[in-house]
């Protein structure tokens, strides 16, 4: 129903009311005790997020920072469920999970990391571009946030994809304390506008004149179909959380007069302060009965979001995929981003798991390339993109030679940004696509760490079951190549503690092709695929009815990922199991043959394609109690992935001798023959093998 004027101009005075009085509330209550945590008003700034609100439809989405109250109650977000998530109630908005920072309503989402949202919002953006909806997204920013690069990476591919994004500054001339002027040099619209992107400007605290600069600013981004910028320069009255303000009170006394709640007064009369009156009373009823109401018990990961594939899950993979799948299903969901949420988070395949064994001639870089191209003539809402991955070029080790002349809207070029491509991966991935993003080398996904650990992992968490990120990370990663310090190392290790990432490793025995397909398949969250580049340009080993050369390989599957069992001689139980993965298992098996034929001593090796969560019941299965177990990575030793290895075979009595074969912890050295005195090898493997066994 198209609503007149009045109609608007009295709805964004009452949303300035009603933003005034929850701030002043919530501030009485910390004053009082009764809130723990932190807290970012909105006081002083309410008019921007109160004419704004007027232009945002259904199905578009909104982003918010630490400073999200006021933006979220002008969304429409329910004041009493934001009052109940601050006081940790399970009534909560997100559960009492969030807290002040984190929201998450229909398609309204915050986050208290600065400038991480940027980039979500331009993935939500471009996703809804691909899919010709006609939604936008706005996306609210201050003006400390201009310090995070991050911030130009998003409006650098913003403009380059001419996403249907704004990005709205709230210039209120402070980040915490230090001044804008002391932190942002020169002009905000000047930088904007560098991106080639339309910045508008405003100085206003006015709801009237800000609703007319708005549909200047929207009637742009509707019309040209590209993003635009909207600075509006303003000035925070309330102190930056809570009560530690350092300004000088003169200087906000002066800026006091342009109080957006001074203006509604003037506007609409004592009418202003009976609505304060009634809100503020409203407010203290809720909390009264919210206080009497339970606070969510926190559950122990396995009954929520790992129950996929944890091992303490009940039922098998597929049984727990496909409940999972129901749930992300379930109503409660808005009709927009929503539906497609469950869309990309229910593609559970039919039929049993099967094999990751290969039994054909392929090199390991030809069977991924084959399983993107079944994907994506599968499911069009996959898109791959990364540094020169496009033809003629097709990436660094070539897995994506030829697919973009066959999919060639799904296959995308990016700029030097990997920040950025890993947060516009979560925002593709909420808004229902699922992104495969390439980084040249494992090493750079360092530049990307703040999205996975901050945003990717913690959005289905914090924001509850309708939010899903099915995102892929390919990382091509170790040594053997030569290429140095800073393209030759394994950092699987740091990604193995990141709760909420699946990561798994691919290995000469593992099909990668069947590994992909099983992957897409099931994929309901950030999923880290570990390549070990050295791998790429050899054959997957064959293994024919269960056997490859001398050896017999026996495929365990508790979880998605399979784990291998090779011995030289499956009738006997070996003096040692050498337990590896990815890059390092053909040096353990050269080394279990050496053993064998020079000392008599039967080293089994198991070969692991599951890093995080780790296959504790495979290994169970496997493991003898009382046989010592060598466990080699090609990463550096020291808080590595063979310790949480050793510590989980000790804790689940699968071992009670292990020792660790690892990487020194030093920089990876430059050339093949000064990369041999640091990473493991056959001989380092060997010789550990004999002194276990005396």
């Amino acid at each position: 129903m198209q609503l007149s004027e009045k109609h608007i101009k009295e709805r964004m005075y009452e949303t300035v009311v009603k933003i005034r009085a929850f701030e002043d509330h919530i501030l009485d209550m910390f004053g009082n005790n009764l809130l723990s945590g932190t807290t970012h008003t909105y006081i002083g700034q309410e008019a921007t997020a109160a004419a704004i609100m007027q232009y945002i439809k259904d199905k578009d989405t909104v982003f918010s920072n630490h400073r999200c109250h006021g933006h979220f109650l002008a969304y429409g977000g329910p004041e009493e469920a934001l009052l109940a998530e601050l006081m940790s109630k399970e009534a909560g908005v997100c559960q009492g999970r969030g807290g002040s920072q984190h929201l998450h309503y229909k398609n309204f989402y915050s986050n208290g990391i600065q400038g991480g949202i940027v980039p979500n919002a331009l993935g939500v953006a471009f996703a809804d571009k691909l899919d010709k909806n006609g939604a936008k997204t706005v996306v609210f920013l201050g003006d400390g946030t201009l310090g995070q690069g991050v911030v130009y990476e998003s409006w650098n591919l913003a403009a380059i994809l001419a996403a249907p994004v704004v990005f709205v500054i709230e210039d209120n001339q402070y980040a915490m304390t230090t001044r804008r002027k002391d932190a942002v040099y020169g002009d905000i619209q000047s930088r904007i506008q560098g991106f080639g992107i339309r910045a508008f400007d405003i100085e206003s605290t006015d709801t009237d004149e800000l609703y007319d600069f708005f549909g200047e600013v929207f009637r742009y981004t509707d019309s040209k179909k590209k993003p635009s910028a909207a600075v509006v320069h303003n000035y925070r009255l309330g102190a930056h959380s809570k009560g530690d303000d350092t300004r000088d009170p003169e200087e906000i006394g002066r800026y006091q007069k342009n109080d957006p709640y001074l203006i509604v007064q003037h506007k609409i009369g004592e009418r202003a302060e009976i609505l304060y009156k009634t809100y503020r009373q409203r407010l203290q009823e809720t909390v009264d009965r919210l206080s009497k109401e339970r606070i969510l018990t926190i559950q122990k990961p396995g009954a929520d979001w790992k129950e996929e594939t944890t091992e303490n899950s009940a039922g098998g993979p597929e049984e727990r995929l496909e409940e999972k799948a129901a749930n992300n299903s379930a109503g409660g969901l808005d009709q927009s981003l929503g539906e497609k949420r469950k869309k990309s988070a229910g593609k559970i395949a039919d039929g049993r798991l099967g094999t990751c064994l290969y039994h054909g001639k392929e090199r390991c870089v030809e069977r991924i390339r084959d399983a993107f191209a079944k994907n994506l003539e599968r499911d069009r809402n996959i898109l791959l993109y990364g540094e020169d991955i496009r033809d003629p070029y097709g990436g660094a080790f070539k897995a994506t030679r030829g697919l973009s002349e066959e999919f060639d809207g799904n296959i995308l070029n990016m700029p030097i940004s990997e920040a950025c491509m890993v947060g516009m991966g979560v925002g593709l991935a909420l808004n229902g696509k699922i992104p495969v993003i390439e980084m040249m080398f494992g090493d750079f996904v360092t530049l990307g760490f703040d999205q996975i650990l901050n945003h990717a992992v913690k959005y289905s968490w914090v924001y509850g079951q309708d939010v899903a990120v099915p995102m892929v990370l390919r990382l091509p990663m170790g040594a053997k190549r030569g290429y140095g310090p800073t393209h030759s190392q394994s950092l699987e290790k740091f990604l193995i503690g990141v709760p909420g990432l699946d990561v798994i490793a691919l290995s000469p025995f593992h099909d990668p092709k069947a590994v992909y397909d099983r992957l897409f398949l099931h994929l309901l969250r950030p999923t880290a695929v570990i390549e070990n580049k050295k791998m790429y340009a050899e054959r997957v080993k064959a293994v024919e009815g269960c056997h490859y050369g001398d050896y017999t390989v026996m495929e365990y599957s508790s979880s998605l990922y399979s784990t291998l069992h090779i011995s030289l001689d499956a009738d006997e139980a070996p003096d040692i199991y050498i337990l590896t993965y990815g890059g390092m298992v053909d040096d353990c098996m050269d080394a279990s043959m050496e053993l064998m034929l020079t000392d008599e001593i039967q080293a089994d090796v198991i070969v692991i394609s599951a890093l995080s969560p780790l296959p504790v019941k495979d290994l169970k299965e496997i493991i003898r109690r009382h046989t010592p177990v060598m466990i080699v990575e090609e990463g550096t030793k020291t808080a590595g992935i063979g310790a949480e290895l050793a510590a989980q075979c000790m804790e689940n009595g699968i071992a009670d001798q292990i020792s660790r074969v690892a990487a020194y912890d030093m920089p990876i050295p430059n050339g093949i023959q000064l990369e041999r005195q640091v990473i493991p090898n056959k001989e380092w493997v060997v010789s550990e093998g004999r002194r276990i066994c005396g």
